[in-house]
């Protein structure tokens, strides 16, 4: 949304993001130039967790963002965390161009087990344990123009990590004529969307829905999204009898949502 508004505005944006299997090296998507890169990963609701996807991207979104540098007028370079933020500095300082990184969670600090249960989950690699806050710890002391988070709390815990540029805060938002539709409303229905992931809490939105459907037994509640706690959360709504209430209904598109 921000590189929509922006090419309103008549500013040229372009994006550098991860190859994803089945699409377009290169496309221009509402006036944004899209350009995916490193080795082909597959969306499946969490973050890519290979080292070797990881150092493709790193390397790769480095030599693309200096030869669109080169090529174009670059003004400022934003990233988001985490690997982004070493190969835009990387770009930043061959540049002299002012570089804003964004971080929405800082989890070295804020939930201090995170990592360890991070690594202990299904499809992610062990090394995740170790590398998870080095590189957050790395980040904090990159030299960005300035750091941009989404909540309070996130400053507090950057600033906890010693970041010695400066922060702003700017919360997240969403386009709300995307969600200007008329539809009739469903009576007890609630809807969930999202990664499906342990910080998330999803396991303690069932087990409260569980108390729900003992006092409404048509109550029904809609999972959407992906991630590698979909089998144990497709696990407990067995175990808990509410396959007729819950329903997890993976990534879905836009229109469905």
């Amino acid at each position: 949304h921000w590189a929509k508004e922006l090419v309103k505005n008549g500013h040229d944006i372009f994006v550098i993001t991860q190859n994803l299997r089945g699409e377009k090296s290169f496309e221009i998507f509402d006036g944004i130039k899209i350009f995916r890169v490193g080795l082909p990963v597959t969306l499946s609701g969490t973050l890519p967790v290979g080292l070797l996807s990881n150092v493709s991207f790193l390397l790769n979104s480095y030599f693309m963002g200096k030869k669109i540098i080169k090529e174009n007028n670059i003004e400022i370079i934003h990233s988001n965390t985490y690997i982004p933020v070493i190969s835009a500095q990387w770009c930043a300082n061959k540049t002299k161009i002012p570089h804003i990184a964004t971080v929405h969670d800082v989890y070295y600090t804020s939930k201090k087990n995170f990592w360890n249960t991070w690594s202990d989950q299904k499809q992610i690699s062990i090394l995740t344990k170790f590398l998870g806050p080095l590189i957050e710890k790395k980040i904090a002391k990159t030299n960005v123009t300035l750091f941009h988070t989404v909540s309070n709390q996130s400053k507090l815990d950057l600033e906890s990590l010693d970041v010695t540029k400066p922060i702003m805060v700017i919360p997240n938002g969403i386009e709300l004529s995307s969600y200007n539709v008329s539809v009739k409303e469903k009576e007890f229905q609630a809807i969930y969307v999202g990664r499906l992931i342990f910080y998330k809490n999803i396991d303690v939105l069932i087990d409260a829905f569980s108390l729900i459907v003992k006092q409404i037994p048509a109550a029904q509640l809609i999972i959407v999204g992906d991630g590698p706690m979909k089998n144990a959360l497709n696990e407990k709504i067995h175990k808990l009898g509410l396959n007729k209430n819950i329903h997890l209904k993976g990534n879905v598109t836009d229109e469905q949502k």
